[in-house]
């Protein structure tokens, strides 16, 4: 109650403007003049000041008063350094970026000599400068530009992010799918075609080899008799396997109302025996055994089937160069038995070759003592041309050499132009693919052009944009050049299951005697498969490069403009 009746006297007496009582003098007496207090200052004295009234202390019903922090006292050489401070908070704040700075230099640098904060924040500006420079102290760190290094992971989400199907970008999905889809089908396709055109050249040439000899040597005499001496000189030859001497003519087999023309080729039984495409072919009846004198001939099954033969039967050989009469020549016409049905798989080879023993060949064909050629061998067929002259002089006589590239090259070169050109249209589907890839990616550089300048706009580089749509464009194609690639191995590799299925249900799409194989061959080569998905990648990343690079270029202001 005292208290506070104290505080309403001051109140009152602020308001009647007079001091307030004092309890050590009289009113007024704690509040000098001012004309008392200025000749007090001149003579020297020290002004009177207003006793400090006691603390009346808080009000019963006020809050408690907050606690004051604990400081820690400091020591003489920090008030020294902090002479200049306004505030302890300043302080501390200088001293905290101090020591930030010596953080951030590098660790191998020997540690700074420590400089008063105010020293190092109050440095004056030199000439040109927009920022205060330390005095006596380490400037701070230059800033320097950090780069993403290429293809990083951001830039895989965001290439992502925009190749995934949504409601809006929709078309554009469809469009890339498309793209894809054309680019594994195209690959595929290439891959199976060059497989079959491969086979199919390979399979003809074993087979021409395996019955045709890889050179036939003649004699420039009217009659070749001294086939011997001449098969000998040539065996002596480096790389010549056989040489069998025989004789060919055209006659006319039948049996009973059935006939067809066939050629007849007279061998030794031991040469017939070296030709592993008629001894191991694809399907085989009866033995050689009985192929000698007049106990048997071979023949091919389309022969077989066209005159309804088996092992054992009788068939006729008809030869119209028969013995000459007084009425003329007559067709010399003999029956011999079939020992001996092959299958090489070769349509032009099972229905025209009958094998007989070259003695009844002679006889047959009133050849006695003759043949026609020499069949020669060679290891490597494909270099038939190195051995030509090497034979022509073993013989030391006047021959006549013709090689198989000389009778079939004509076919294996139309092989070989029809593999080319077919490449070359069937690359053009994956090329066809390769533009799809570039009109999707135009409009989805479109369809981003807002996204592509706000990330420009924060600081993303043009390459990063680049690699961002050439990462769009590159998955498309590698995606479908691997699928491609797959799908068509996978094929070839279970080509004739595929056939099998496909005629199960539509009927035979690869009859024999127009293609002349019983099959439908393919031969994977490493290098086929592998030029062609580096051709399909090559395309692919092409095609990609325009459209990435018209992103790269896209201006931020012209984008956002209309936004």
């Amino acid at each position: 109650m005292r208290e506070a009746k104290e505080r309403a006297e001051a109140k009152a007496a602020r308001k009647a403007g007079a001091a307030p009582a004092s309890p050590d003098g009289p009113p007024g007496a704690g509040r000098p003049s001012l004309v008392r207090s200025m000749m007090r200052n001149m003579e020297g004295e020290a002004p009177l000041r207003p006793p400090t009234p006691p603390d009346p202390g808080p009000p019963a019903d006020s809050p408690r008063p907050r606690k004051a922090k604990a400081t820690i006292p400091a020591s003489p050489d920090l008030e020294s350094a902090f002479d200049n401070a306004p505030d302890d908070r300043v302080a501390r704040i200088r001293r905290a970026a101090e020591r930030a700075r010596q953080r951030a230099a590098p660790d191998e640098a020997p540690a700074p000599r420590p400089v008063p904060a105010a020293a190092v924040l109050t440095a004056p500006p030199g000439d040109g400068d927009t920022a205060p420079r330390p005095r006596g102290g380490f400037a701070p760190k230059p800033l320097r530009e950090v780069g993403t290094r290429p293809f990083a992971g951001f830039e895989w989400d965001i290439a992502s992010r925009y190749l995934r199907a949504r409601r809006k970008e929709g078309f554009i999905s469809v469009i890339a799918g498309f793209s894809l889809v054309g680019i594994g089908l195209g690959v595929a396709t290439l891959i199976i075609v060059m497989a079959v055109m491969t086979g199919f050249r390979e399979t003809l040439i074993e087979q021409i080899l395996g019955v045709n000899p890889h050179l036939n040597v003649t004699s420039q005499q009217e009659k070749f008799e001294d086939y011997d001496t001449l098969a000998v000189a040539i065996r002596q030859v480096d790389g010549v396997m056989r040489v069998s001497p025989t004789i060919e003519g055209q006659v006319l087999a039948s049996n009973r109302d059935r006939h067809t023309g066939v050629i007849v080729r007279g061998m030794r039984r031991e040469d017939l025996a070296q030709l592993k495409v008629v001894t191991d072919p694809e399907v085989s009846a009866g033995s050689l055994d009985t192929y000698d004198g007049d106990q048997g001939i071979a023949m091919g099954d389309g022969v077989a089937r066209k005159l309804g033969l088996r092992i054992g039967d009788q068939v006729t050989l008809i030869s119209p160069e028969g013995d000459l009469t007084p009425f003329g020549v007559t067709p010399r016409s003999k029956s011999y038995p079939v020992a001996y049905i092959y299958k090489l798989g070769l349509a032009q080879f099972d229905s025209a070759f009958v094998y007989m023993p070259l003695r009844q060949a002679q006889l047959y064909f009133n050849k006695k003592g003759e043949v026609d050629s020499l069949e020669v061998t060679v290891a490597d067929p494909e270099t038939i041309d190195d051995y030509v002259q090497p034979i022509r002089g073993a013989a030391n006589q006047s021959i006549g050499v013709y090689t198989w590239k000389d009778l079939q090259g004509s076919l294996i070169g139309a092989l070989d132009v029809e593999r080319n050109v077919m490449f070359l249209i069937l690359t053009m589907i994956i090329l066809v693919a390769a533009l799809n890839i570039i009109s999707g990616l135009v409009m989805l550089v479109k369809d981003k052009a807002r996204d592509v300048a706000i990330l420009r706009t924060m600081g993303m580089s043009r390459g990063a944009v680049l690699r961002i749509f050439f990462i769009c464009g590159a998955s498309i194609g590698v995606v479908g050049a691997v699928a491609g690639t797959a799908l068509g191995v996978l094929f070839c590799l279970n080509i004739e299951t595929i056939q099998g299925a496909v005629e199960s249900v539509f009927g035979p799409v690869f009859p024999a005697d127009v293609y002349g194989l019983s099959g439908l061959p393919a031969s994977l080569e490493t290098g086929d498969v592998l030029f062609t998905l580096l051709m399909a990648l090559f395309l692919s990343f092409v095609a990609t490069l325009f459209p990435a690079w018209k992103a790269a270029k896209l201006d931020p202001v012209d984008a956002l403009r209309y936004e």
